[in-house]
């Protein structure tokens, strides 16, 4: 019998670690799917993505098809990867339909939002029109999810934010506070002043 070669043996490690890290690539959004604190050039990379949109100023916005990032995600969804400061804090999920297909698939991932968070008081979110729920898990993610009505059909609305970069956003919040104040004053008239 032939001895493997060093190529044969490299060939075979490349061979399982693709198989490895495959599934990896696009899994369900769950709470290890995501690696907050990526750069964007490492998510495109990593997702095979080829539009990018800067937001605003630091800040750069991703749009994506929901299958294209998480398996299973139902049929329709958008994404957006959220990026402050060549960071990843944020995933947005868009998803219009008759029913609560969204919540259904993230709960199936984070844990039933009835047991989540502060709002366990009312009704659950199937007997509301608009509502917003928000539950962390056991990681360093928070998740909004939301869901608005216009006649029959309903908008799901979800979001996973990471805690770890809240200041990130704070920052963001704060600095565009500040030039929307100065373009007000700026505008104001000399009789107001």
């Amino acid at each position: 019998m032939k001895k493997p070669t060093i190529i044969t043996v490299y060939s075979y490690i490349a061979l399982a670690l693709a198989v490895l890290t495959l599934p990896s690539i696009v899994s369900a959004c769950g709470a290890s799917h995501f690696t907050f604190g990526d750069s964007v050039r490492d998510t495109v990379k990593k997702y095979d993505i080829d539009t990018l949109f800067a937001a605003a100023p630091g800040t750069v916005d991703i749009p994506v098809r929901g299958h294209q990032i998480c398996k299973n995600i139902p049929e329709g969804t958008q994404g957006v990867l959220v990026f402050i400061d060549d960071a990843l804090v944020q995933a947005k999920f868009t998803l219009t339909n008759d029913g609560q297909q969204l919540l259904s698939y993230f709960e199936s991932l984070y844990g039933d939002i009835k047991k989540r968070g502060e709002e366990d008081k009312g009704d659950e979110p199937k007997k509301e029109k608009d509502r917003e729920y928000f539950w962390a898990d056991k990681t360093a993610h928070m998740v909004m999810y939301a869901t608005r009505m216009q006649g029959e059909e309903r908008t799901e609305y979800v979001e996973i934010s990471s805690r770890a970069h809240a200041d990130k956003f704070r920052a963001l919040h704060v600095e565009r506070e500040e030039a929307l104040n100065e373009s007000l004053e700026g505008e104001a008239t000399p009789a107001a002043r």
